[in-house]
């Protein structure tokens, strides 16, 4: 079965930095000739503190959104 992957939105939350799932994971998947090559990335950073962190995670103070194209944040 193949799967059409140009409508498809992949969400990364992490607390990897922006520059480094651009610049390794998203190139990466960006240079395969391979269907998933057309997917659309959109990121969203967790902020979080030492000693904090369940806190953090449950009530965030604010939700940032980084995306490829204007329409992945919609």
């Amino acid at each position: 079965m193949q799967c059409d992957c140009r409508e498809k939105l992949l969400v990364i939350t992490s607390t990897v930095l922006p520059g480094d799932t651009r610049s390794k994971l998203i190139n990466l998947v960006r240079s395969s000739n391979k269907e998933i090559s057309k997917i659309k990335f959109c990121y969203s950073p967790e902020f979080i503190a030492l000693g904090s962190v369940i806190r953090d995670l449950k009530n965030p103070d604010f939700l940032l959104v980084g995306e490829e194209e204007p329409s992945c944040a919609d």
